[in-house]
């Protein structure tokens, strides 16, 4: 059978590589890159779309030359399966169930030698601070230096992880959760979500009786290190934010912990 539009080998591949080029272009567009790779990435999408443009091209101009074959519908389909994960996984982050799922940081943070330049948090840990002007930190930033922040007056922002919840999870170390308490976290990430590691502090205080998993709040309080070395926010003030921040996780450099918590 002669190869038409419909069952050339051509056509078929440069459509796949027009579907890869368009949703790529769509998540670069639309900003939804950042859930799923440190933005400062982009350059590489921007590359990997030229490229497949330049591959649609190529085949185009070849239509007419092959029919499709079987085994050319299965290898397509393959190649199609993780675009339907990426839009399914449309505006979608990691949340409370993948912050369960991994080994969590609480505790003090160890840098790995040739991470390259000291992270700004000591620096903002050397500042004076009071119940009425808290420091304003990530998490990243107070478990990199934990000792430097200890007895300071911190606000810092994440997702909350209820009590309740975590009393439910059988993976929970039951140890390692506080009464009365909740937990404050976010992930922080490398180049992309599959290296993230979840980073959470204890927010001890007046936890407010409509908190929800996985929502973000904002946290004032004193920062210190309880008797089991997990890192604790005391005297705790909880508001909810009314939108997650601008990028939802937190950028590091390799190695940076040794989880004190842990599923």
């Amino acid at each position: 059978m002669k190869p038409t539009p419909f069952n050339d080998r051509r056509g078929l591949f440069a459509a796949l590589y027009l579907a890869w080029g368009i949703t790529l272009l769509s998540f670069v567009v639309s900003g939804q890159y950042r859930n799923f790779i440190r933005p400062s990435f982009v350059s590489f999408l921007w590359l990997a779309l030229a490229t497949l443009l330049v591959f649609a091209v190529a085949e185009a101009k070849q239509l007419g030359s092959a029919q499709v074959r079987i085994r050319d519908v299965v290898r397509s389909g393959f190649l199609m399966l993780p675009l339907f994960a990426l839009w399914l996984a449309d505006g979608q982050t990691l949340d409370s169930q993948a912050y369960l799922k991994r080994a969590v940081t609480t505790g003090h943070g160890t840098r790995t030698p040739g991470d390259g330049p000291i992270h700004s948090g000591k620096e903002i840990a050397s500042r004076p601070s009071s119940e009425s002007e808290p420091l304003q930190v990530t998490i990243l930033d107070i478990l990199q230096h934990p000792k430097d922040f200890e007895g300071k007056w911190v606000e810092t922002e994440g997702m909350a992880l209820r009590e309740e919840t975590m009393l439910k999870d059988k993976s929970m170390r039951k140890e390692a959760i506080v009464p009365g308490t909740f937990v404050l976290f976010r992930f922080s990430i490398i180049c992309c979500v599959a290296d993230s590691q979840p980073l959470g502090l204890i927010v001890a205080g007046a936890t407010p009786k409509d908190l929800v998993d996985s929502d973000w709040y904002r946290v004032v309080g004193r920062f210190v290190i309880n008797k089991d070395q997990m890192g604790t926010i005391s005297q705790s003030v909880v508001s909810r934010l009314k939108a997650p921040p601008g990028s939802p996780y937190l950028y590091a450099s390799r190695g940076l912990y040794q989880g004190a918590l842990q599923n």
